[in-house]
C-alpha cells in the first residue's frame, strides 16, 4: 500500500498544527543526528508518537554532516536508535505488522559540493561504496533490519547520479530498500525520468526491492526565473505525482517539508497539501 507523507522540519521544531497535520499521514520521516553539533534541536519523539497512525511507516535518516569512519557511526546510530526505535513502537528488527520504523543511511552522498561527505567522482562513489557495505552489515550484525540505500542528489551531469549506481549495485541489491530523491520546478518535469519521475530508473533495475521517495517536491524557489508555487499548484502537482508513483510501484514519499529552518523556506508544504495527502485516494 502506497503511503504518502512529509519530511519532518529539518530544525526539529515541531507546532501544534505540525502535530496535527501528520496524525493523518501515512508515512514520516525524520532526522536522527549523530554528531554533536548541536545545531538543531531534536524532534519531540515522545510527543510525536502519539500523534502517529499505528500504521505510519517511520523512516529514520541516520545523519552526520561529512564523514565519519564506520565503526564510529555504527556505535553513534546504535546508541540512538535503542531509545528511539522503542519510542515509536518499533524494534531492532522490521516489525511484521503496526507500525514500520525503517532506518535510511546517511544522505546524499554524491552531492558534487560534498556537504554530507563524499562527492560526484568515481572515486568517491567507490569510497562510499566500501563505507555503506561496513555499515551496513555492522549494523545487521547489532541486529537492526529495515536498513536502506540513501537517496543519492539527483542528475548524473550536477552530482554523477547514474555512475554512482553502477558502482554501488552490490550495495544496492544488499540493502533492505532503496530510497530515491525526485526534484522538479516545471510542470513537464514532474513525471521527467531524470527528475520528478527519478524513481522510474530504479524501480526498473531493482525490481525486487521497495522503493521509497525519501525527499520529493517543486523545488523552484532556488530558480529566480521561475514564479513561486502557491497552495493550488503545489496541492495539484504532489497529488497527481503521487498517483504515477503509487501505480509505479512506489512504496512511499517524504515530501520535503513540513515547517523547518528559513534557508528552506521555499520548501515549505503548504496545510492544504498535507491534507490532502492524508485524505484523497492516490492509487493509481
Amino acid at each position: 500500500m502506497f503511503g504518502a507523507g512529509v519530511h519532518l522540519p529539518n530544525d526539529g521544531r515541531m507546532t501544534a498544527e505540525d502535530l496535527e497535520l501528520v496524525s493523518g499521514l501515512g508515512l514520516v520521516k525524520g532526522l536522527l543526528r549523530l554528531d554533536n553539533m548541536g545545531r538543531w534541536d531534536e524532534v519531540d519523539w515522545h510527543e510525536l508518537a502519539k500523534h502517529l497512525r499505528a500504521d505510519c511507516t517511520v523512516i529514520l535518516r541516520l545523519f552526520f554532516p561529512g564523514c565519519l569512519e564506520p565503526d564510529q557511526f555504527v556505535a553513534r546510530a546504535a546508541e540512538r536508535l535503542a531509545v528511539i526505535l522503542p519510542v515509536l513502537g518499533g524494534s531492532r528488527t522490521a516489525p511484521t505488522g503496526g507500525r514500520e520504523v525503517l532506518i535510511e543511511i546517511h544522505n546524499e552522498p554524491n552531492h558534487r559540493d560534498g556537504i554530507e561527505g563524499w562527492g560526484k567522482e568515481i572515486y568517491h562513489a567507490r569510497q562510499f561504496a566500501a563505507w555503506y557495505m561496513r555499515v551496513l552489515v555492522d549494523l545487521r550484525a547489532l541486529g537492526f533490519g529495515g536498513l536502506g540505500w540513501p537517496g543519492l542528489a539527483v542528475g548524473e551531469w550536477a552530482h554523477g547520479e547514474r555512475s554512482w549506481m553502477k558502482v554501488n549495485r552490490a550495495n544496492i541489491r544488499a540493502s533492505d530498500w532503496i530510497g530515491v530523491h525526485a526534484y522538479w520546478q516545471r510542470a513537464e518535469e514532474v513525471d521527467d525520468r531524470r527528475l520528478g519521475g527519478n524513481w522510474r530508473l530504479y524501480r526498473r533495475r531493482w525490481p525486487n526491492r521497495r522503493v521509497f521517495v525519501t525527499e520529493a517536491g517543486n523545488s523552484s524557489c532556488h530558480n529566480p526565473e521561475l514564479p513561486q508555487v502557491g497552495p493550488e499548484r503545489q496541492r495539484a502537482e504532489y497529488l497527481a505525482w503521487c498517483r504515477a508513483a503509487s501505480a509505479g510501484g512506489v512504496a512511499g514519499v517524504a515530501f520535503y517539508m513540513l515547517g523547518g529552518s528559513e534557508d528552506w523556506a521555499g520548501f515549505r508544504l503548504y496545510p492544504e497539501t498535507v491534507r490532502a495527502l492524508a485524505n484523497t485516494d492516490l492509487t493509481g
